[in-house]
């Protein structure tokens, strides 16, 4: 018997923890994978052999009995139609030294059919030669299928979006044209009912005739913004005009129901960088809002200068907006305190359309309020030098009259179209009325006399249009007679074939004194009208 023992005693407690962390670290890992459904794949480049983690047999639905990973059966797993581009991609991979890469592919599952895998893998190199492939699989099938729905609900929700658009054009323009007529034929009647008897409801029918026509107008806008037919054409603004017409416009409703209106204007020298129309649009909008919605007090209109931008605000002492509904009043057809739908107070439009032209224009829009102590309105527009040329002082109208001139009227809505002819001839006006450019032509021909004017239709019968009858009838006259386009589309040809004439374009439904003006403004500025033949 040994008579003593020699031995060493090492402290192994560091590597004992150690190891107990590494495989607290695995059996995390391996619980990670496989709650992930992932795998972890190895291919050595010396030998070609493909080393897989039992996650790896998961996601490919195949067990180390029936599979043995290789490069051949490993593709043979792969979906029919993506073994290309996953060769393609490893390939890419060997010949450009790639530091790490990743990839998205099918493969056919047994039990579980097409799935998808995301791999991501990173290569290794040893002496600058590269001997392994290493990497994760991820089984992504449930990430792709919620992206394919997220492309469907858009998909369906942006057709949503364009079958709107084009119902409520649709509409829209199917309610002008009656509409129109109504307006022409009130307008007529104003000279032959009894002042005594006649002339209130004549008032009240007008009144309703023009609630409709602003309810349509702006069905009509909402329909252009939406259909992106809409360009700004932005220039050098001075704000002072603008908010001088916004004053005048107003002043007078505001004073009917006895709020005070008024508008601080600024410096002559203060301009903007925006639309003239479309930034009036929003004025309007924001004005009108403020006076509907304001029972005593004031509405004031002002503008501020800082920082390169313009601040233009509406201000009014109304029942203010609660916190919760200002999230909501730019939405369409939302209105505050009117449960009941009054159409008289709009279809709670104004602010919808307020918001698609700031979105356009890039002017943002910001709103105050507070129950009962009224709201702020605020659009913010680039700030711009203004132009050194002094404003035209704008000419007295005068009251608009035919005087004999010889007014052509091309319309192929038969009742529209009457309504034209008898409220041109209330203005004493002769009128050459036709359905069709083929009709007004031959007509003229019958005359001795060049038209003074012509009043067209844009969108015709047979798929023929009204600049096109314009530049005809101005053809066989020889000279280029003031015209007015008098329409109902929202889409771009009608302005973009307008401006190649140099037409104005007039939207339906328009009221006798608005086509009055028009008619005024353009025989005000262009020379051959001044008299006629």
């Amino acid at each position: 018997m040994p008579l003593h023992f020699s031995g060493l005693n090492l402290d192994i407690t560091e590597r004992k923890a150690l190891e107990e962390a590494l495989r607290r670290s695995e059996e995390r890992l391996t619980i990670a994978l496989a709650a992930s459904e992932a795998g972890i794949w190895d291919f050595d480049l010396r030998d070609r052999t493909l080393a897989w983690s039992d996650g790896m047999y998961r996601l490919y639905g195949v067990t180390p009995d029936n599979f043995r990973p290789g490069e051949d059966s490993f593709f043979e797993l792969v979906h029919p139609a993506d073994r290309d581009l996953v060769r393609r991609v490893t390939e890419d991979v060997l010949e450009s030294r790639r530091s790490d890469y990743r990839g998205e592919f099918r493969i056919l599952h047994p039990r579980g059919g097409v799935r998808w895998i995301m791999a991501i893998g990173r290569p290794v190199y040893e002496g600058g030669r590269l001997v392994r492939l290493s990497g994760l699989n991820i089984d992504i099938t449930g990430r792709k299928a919620m992206e394919e729905a997220l492309r469907d609900a858009k998909a369906k929700a942006d057709e949503a979006n364009v079958s709107k658009s084009k119902f409520l054009a649709a509409a829209s323009h199917d309610l002008r044209q009656p509409l129109q007529s109504a307006l022409l034929f009130a307008g007529v009647l104003q000279r032959h009912v009894d002042p005594d008897k006649g002339r209130s409801p004549l008032a009240s029918l007008e009144r309703a005739l023009e609630t409709l026509k602003n309810l349509l107008d702006s069905l009509l806008d909402v329909s252009r913004l939406d259909a992106g037919v809409i360009t700004p054409q932005i220039v050098t603004l001075p704000l002072r005009p603008m908010l001088e017409e916004i004053e005048a416009a107003y002043a007078p409703i505001a004073s009917s129901k006895g709020l005070e209106f008024a508008v601080v204007h600024p410096a002559p020298e203060l301009a903007v960088r925006s639309d003239r129309l479309l930034l009036g649009r929003m004025l309007r909008n924001l004005v009108e809002n403020a006076i509907r919605y304001t029972e005593t007090g004031y509405v004031r209109v002002s503008c501020q200068a800082s920082n390169g931008s313009v601040r233009i605000t509406v201000q009014d002492s109304g029942i203010g907006i609660s916190a919760e509904q200002q999230t909501k009043v730019f939405e369409e057809f939302h209105q505050v305190a009117n449960p009941e739908r009054d159409r008289s107070q709009g279809l709670g439009l104004g602010l919808a359309i307020v918001q698609r032209l700031s979105r356009l224009l890039n002017h943002p829009v910001s709103v105050r309020s507070e129950p009962a102590h009224g709201s702020v309105f605020s659009i913010e527009a680039p700030r711009a030098a203004a132009p050194a040329v002094s404003l035209p002082v704008p000419e007295a109208e005068a009251a608009p009259s035919g005087d004999g001139r010889l007014a052509v009227l091309v319309e192929d809505d038969v009742i529209v179209l009457m309504g034209l002819r008898t409220i041109f001839q209330e203005w004493g006006y002769e009128v050459v009325v036709a359905g069709s450019a083929e009709q007004a032509l031959e007509r003229l021909r019958g005359l001795d006399r060049r038209p003074d004017l012509i009043i067209a239709d844009y969108r015709l019968r047979n798929g023929r249009i009204g600049t096109d009858a314009i530049v005809q009838i101005r053809g066989l006259v020889g000279s280029p007679v003031p015209a007015i386009i008098l329409t109902g589309e929202i889409g771009t040809d009608c302005d973009r074939d307008a401006a190649a004439l140099g037409l104005a374009v007039v939207r339906k439904p328009i009221t006798p004194r608005q086509l009055q003006s028009a008619i005024q403004d353009l025989l005000n500025h262009d020379p051959l009208s001044q008299t006629g033949d």
